[in-house]
């Protein structure tokens, strides 16, 4: 992995106040702390960033199109080690050209604005099946994706707000499989099934465990539930095929029997989408405490208290300036389901981990005074200075390399290429890219 460690992070500056930004299907939402929304023509403003003409690739790879080099790994032209030499030095001139931060004017993109649809300040957003989801005190908002973006009023109704869609406080939502994984503090961990929520069909949201969670994120079907308070929490379901009975877990051994059973369950059928998941009916199996899955001490002192967040195949805890990594493969039988992989240490002087967020390119730990990505080449990356917000966009096939981090006066939007050239297979931090 030596040769990635040349390939420096890339770094666009939007100068501005706000509080949220998504990048979506071409487009960048910026939320401002004034209340409002702006599109923005995003993949238009990467494409016509001043560069030379040989870097023109590299940056559409880097803040545009991430699918191009990640979708095609396995193709033999890009396993070439002499075409995989060459675009490996494009993105370290690319870096180089990049030394100084690049501010962007995203104004000069600006498609429109509006007030926001959601009560202001939302704690949390997703965007997932055409719909805009967003997390407040004031429970949990939907709008869709081409209301949030229209020039004119919602569909919904003349005052072109949200529909809510449940009243309780939530501090953190995540998305997948048809359901909305829900985050609400003291209340617990939530899950929330979609089926049609465009017609706004009356639903209640289901809890998953009754211990307080700060914050969610979906591991295959399963859900990391983590908290500041008692570390975190992980709900692991399973999954039947339709019409046959059997587990996908156990697709191996149910293939083998009379009835062939669901297809094998392997992270390259998961699909990256619920639409493009196999068709599957998840049920609650048990509850994962810390101690299950990193084998701690069960009193609680030492490396069990900290922080613990996951994500796909990776599930991390951060304490004292050392980061655990456990792998999750829901295909395999005990006790290789859940197996702690690797500690890295990283310099933790500057305060406690109150964050976590797990990325193909790496592990993103939130501190007090400062954001840390332990990248997928075990090399350390500090941003320094205490965020106002900050995001990664797992579930998107374009845009999963970057890193958004909102200070008081900008967005810092990061992109990580060093992924594209590791080992998926050997790597500790971050996402197993499974193409």
């Amino acid at each position: 992995m030596s040769d990635t460690k040349q390939i420096a992070p890339l770094k666009l500056i939007l100068e501005g106040r706000f509080w949220d930004s998504h990048v979506y299907m071409g487009k960048l939402y910026l939320f401002t702390i004034d209340g409002r929304v702006h599109t923005i023509e995003w993949d238009r403003l990467i494409s016509e960033f001043p560069l030379p003409d040989e870097l023109a690739l590299p940056m559409q790879c880097a803040f545009s199109r991430s699918d191009y080099l990640y979708e095609n790994r396995h193709d033999p032209l890009h396993q070439d080690p002499q075409v995989r030499e060459l675009i490996q030095a494009k993105f370290m001139r690319l870096a180089n050209h990049h030394k100084i931060p690049r501010a962007a004017d995203w104004r000069k993109y600006l498609v429109h604005t509006k007030d926001s649809p959601f009560p202001f300040p939302h704690l949390d957003a997703t965007i997932y099946m055409k719909g805009v989801f967003a997390v407040s005190e004031q429970g949990v908002f939907v709008i869709s994706n081409n209301d949030l973006q229209s020039k004119s009023k919602s569909k919904r109704g003349k005052s072109g707000r949200a529909l809510q869609m449940w009243d309780c406080p939530v501090l953190s939502v995540d998305a997948s499989y048809g359901s909305l994984a829900l985050a609400a503090g003291p209340e617990g961990l939530f899950e929330f099934e979609l089926d049609d929520w465009v017609r706004g069909d009356p639903r209640k949201a289901k809890q998953v465990d009754p211990g307080d969670c700060s914050d969610c994120s979906w591991a295959y079907y399963s859900i990391m539930g983590s908290s500041q308070k008692q570390g975190g929490i992980f709900a692991e379901y399973v999954a039947r095929g339709n019409g046959d009975g059997a587990d996908v877990n156990q697709g191996r051994r149910a293939s083998k029997g009379k009835n062939k059973g669901p297809k094998e369950f392997e992270p390259t059928n998961l699909g990256r989408s619920w639409r493009e998941a196999p068709k599957i009916e998840r049920r609650f199996e048990k509850a994962r405490s810390l101690k299950d899955i990193f084998n701690f001490n069960p009193s609680g002192s030492g490396s069990a208290s900290g922080y613990c967040w996951g994500g796909m195949d990776k599930i991390c805890h951060a304490s004292e300036g050392t980061m655990t990594v456990a792998q999750y493969s829901p295909w395999k039988d005990e006790p290789e389901r859940l197996r702690v992989l690797r500690r890295l240490t990283f310099d933790s002087q500057k305060g406690s981990p109150i964050g976590g967020a797990v990325a193909p390119f790496g592990s993103i730990i939130e501190m007090d005074k400062y954001i840390v990505v332990v990248r997928s080449d075990d090399e350390i990356f500090t941003i320094p200075g205490a965020p106002v917000n900050w995001r990664v966009f797992n579930r998107s096939k374009q845009y999963e390399n970057q890193l958004h981090v909102i200070h008081e006066n900008r967005l810092e939007i990061y992109s990580f290429n060093h992924d594209y050239f590791v080992d998926q297979k050997q790597k500790f931090s971050g996402i197993s890219a499974f193409v």
